[in-house]
């Protein structure tokens, strides 16, 4: 109820007002939904794609890797001289680790994969004074068995997990997402349904630990696939056609209708128009205003360049179709991250620590508007 109270009392917003929430599924957020669905009933509720996708790496299952990337994680959260001692190995510092920031452990297999070989040296070489990690990690790549399993886990959930690490960072911006989301999202399901998966780096990896014989190469791409299968299925889980978030991507599909160089390749018809109703906030009135001038627009839109920045065409051209203009400026609201959000809790926990449990409210908001307005 607080949080109705500061929307509708505190800050005003009428009803119609307020458009679209975007939030993770934490339960706690479920529950601040429903609370303000009485007021607020044409809300569009996104789950925040960026989190979701994150999660799609949590999924992988590759129990040996896991162990060899925490032990690695830790050695030098725990080390300056390690990384010193790596920096001076390899030339190049060791990806650091955060918590929250999305697919930052990705970016740490990243660098062991690309620099494999020189990581392995780094680990075998003799350090006065060794701790127990470092030692545990010296065991792993010194055992051929051990080392095979996570060469293999490691090239599988490096190269699987890029296009979806890539397509977070796509879609974390302040930009007109709404706008390329689904090809985004449509670009992911072509990726996962693929039968084999176009994972060239892992089945040379397999061949090589294979010594070309066929069964062995055969049983190390098993386990490659093996370990990506769970994430494979919690991707079409929540993006498939039937996914929990399906209705959500088919909204996002409709708002390319408001992009002048995609009405130019797909020509919409009045019936398509109705894909808007995905979007609670769009009216039965609005839709038809938007079908009369339909006609209008696509001819506005034919021979258009496919450089054309839909925001700069909207600028010209909105006032002769003031019906999509203003949709246009509706949905650009509508993204499919909570990112922005996520930023300013970030600002606020690196500006504000506990001395500051008592700035007054003002300060506060003042000082989060200018750090956040002048990074952008």
């Amino acid at each position: 109820h607080s949080l109705l109270d500061t929307l509708a009392v505190k800050y005003q917003v009428e009803a119609g007002h307020l458009l679209a929430i975007m939030r993770d599924r934490a339960s706690v957020n479920d529950v601040a939904v429903r609370s303000i669905r009485p007021l607020y009933m044409d809300v569009f509720d996104v789950g925040c794609f960026s989190h979701t996708l994150d999660h799609v790496g949590s999924a992988v299952a590759a129990d040996e890797l896991d162990v060899f990337v925490s032990s690695w994680i830790q050695l030098f959260s725990h080390s300056p001289k390690a990384r010193l001692e790596f920096q001076t190995a390899t030339g190049m510092s060791p990806r650091s680790h955060s918590k929250t920031r999305w697919w930052s452990r990705w970016q740490v297999m990243e660098q062991l994969h690309n620099i494999f070989g020189d990581v392995v040296q780094f680990l075998s070489a003799d350090v006065n004074g060794e701790g127990a990690i470092r030692r545990r990690l010296r065991a792993t790549v010194q055992d051929p068995a051990a080392r095979a399993q996570v060469q293999i886990q490691l090239a599988a959930a490096v190269e699987f997990g890029r296009p979806f690490a890539e397509a977070t960072y796509k879609l974390e911006g302040d930009g007109p997402l709404c706008l390329h989301v689904y090809e985004v999202i449509a670009a992911l399901r072509i990726f996962v349904t693929q039968e084999p998966l176009h994972l060239p780096c892992t089945y040379a990896v397999a061949e090589r630990l294979g010594g070309g014989q066929q069964a062995d190469v055969l049983a190390w791409k098993a386990v490659a696939f093996g370990c990506l299968q769970p994430a494979k299925l919690y991707f079409m889980r929540r993006f498939g056609e039937d996914g929990t978030l399906a209705a959500t991507v088919e909204a996002f599909k409709a708002a390319q209708l408001c992009n002048p160089v995609k009405v130019a390749q797909m020509r919409p018809t009045p019936p398509d128009v109705d894909s808007l109703r995905s979007f609670p906030f769009m009216k039965p009135a609005e839709i038809n205003d938007l079908k009369e001038e339909l006609p209008t627009y696509v001819a506005a839109c034919e021979a258009i360049d496919d450089a054309v920045d839909p925001q700069q065409w909207w600028r010209i051209h909105g006032h002769d179709h003031p019906s999509w203009g203003s949709a246009f400026k509706r949905l650009l609201l509508v993204q499919p991250s909570s990112a922005a959000a996520e930023r300013v809790f970030s600002l606020l926990e690196n500006a504000f620590g506990k001395q500051q449990e008592r700035a007054l409210e003002d300060y506060l908001e003042t000082s989060i508007m200018l750090q956040y307005n002048t990074r952008r």
